[in-house]
């Protein structure tokens, strides 16, 4: 992989923001870097505040704007996605303080009680969501499905450009390595909110190649984890919602809602015909066709784990 671009537009930030960007570069593409000193260097430039004036420390949502801009350049299948997993669960892991950021915000009213809850990182998310490639779905879907709203703040680093296919797909390959390594909350929301996207909807052949791709990484990066998590979320029941939830139905979709094997197996068929869509793009097709074969293999294992539980009960008797 080429290194990143570093078109980003740092100029009027503190010098320690300015920071953020060379270090996890440094990171990135130095094999002798360690994950817990850049993890640890990255958390202090958020949690270092000034005593004499009580000035907060930045917000955190700088940092996520730069690891997602950063993320959206690498490929699905390079290994510095799972660095930046890594690193990410590192943060994750630092031990909170009195004067970090999440603690002084707790002070002040509700919100993340530290850093394992990663703060801002949802928030940014949707920054960029909002500029992915999803036409008029994305006017659909329902805003209070989470409790996080964009905060529209710090798109001046990367400029708002719209999202590509392949970007999204990046992005969205990172958020399923990182559901599949890691408890951090909701990320399911935003692989059902990928699924139902890309295989519930009637699409055009080129939404289907902008849309499709990401689909199929979260089967290819988190779909054990997805498959053995059949859950009905709040709300999704409603059939006369104008708006949807991540586990509402897609038009094309008729079986029950959330996550259900039903639904598993609809998503493989739809796979499947995708598949053979002769007027999708080659990579579309096999990454639809790639996803198809990982979900009949999870489904071909669970059958041989039922079937040596039976075994075993038998030989017990």
């Amino acid at each position: 992989m080429t290194a990143v671009s570093s078109k980003l537009n740092l100029s009027g930030t503190t010098p320690a923001l300015a920071n953020i960007y060379p270090t996890l570069s440094d990171y990135l593409y130095d094999p002798s870097s360690s994950p817990s000193k850049a993890a640890k260097y990255l958390y202090d430039i958020f949690n270092s505040n000034n005593e004499k004036t009580e000035e907060n420390p930045p917000a955190p949502g700088y940092l996520w704007e730069i690891v997602f801009w950063l993320i959206k350049q690498i490929p699905a299948n390079d290994h510095r996605q799972d660095q930046l997993v890594v690193l990410v669960s590192e943060i994750r892991n630092i031990p909170s303080s009195s004067n970090n950021y999440a603690s002084r915000r707790d002070s002040k009213g509700p919100c993340h009680t530290s850093w394992a809850d990663l703060p801002s990182f949802y928030t940014v998310w949707l920054d960029f969501e909002r500029e992915a490639p999803l036409g008029s779905l994305r006017a659909s879907r329902d805003p209070h499905t989470t409790s996080h709203e964009p905060q529209n703040s710090t798109a001046e680093i990367w400029g708002g450009v719209p999202l590509t296919g392949i970007e999204w797909a990046n992005l969205h390959t990172f958020l399923a390595r990182l559901h599949s390594a890691t408890d951090f909350r909701d990320l399911e929301l935003r692989g059902m909110f990928a699924l139902l996207d890309a295989l519930e909807e009637e699409l055009t052949p080129q939404l289907a190649d902008d849309l499709v791709p990401a689909a199929a990484h979260w089967i290819a990066y988190a779909g054990k984890k997805l498959r053995d998590h059949q859950i009905v979320y709040p709300g999704s029941e409603r059939d006369d919602q104008i708006k949807r939830s991540p586990s509402s139905r897609g038009p094309l979709y008729a079986g029950p809602h959330g996550f259900c094997g039903e639904r598993w197996t609809f998503w493989k068929t739809r796979f499947r015909i995708l598949s053979e869509w002769g007027d999708l793009e080659e990579g579309t097709r096999e990454a639809a066709g790639r996803a198809a074969e990982e979900m009949e293999a999870l489904d071909q294992g669970q059958v041989r784990l039922r079937l040596e539980k039976v075994r075993s009960a038998f030989l017990l008797r």
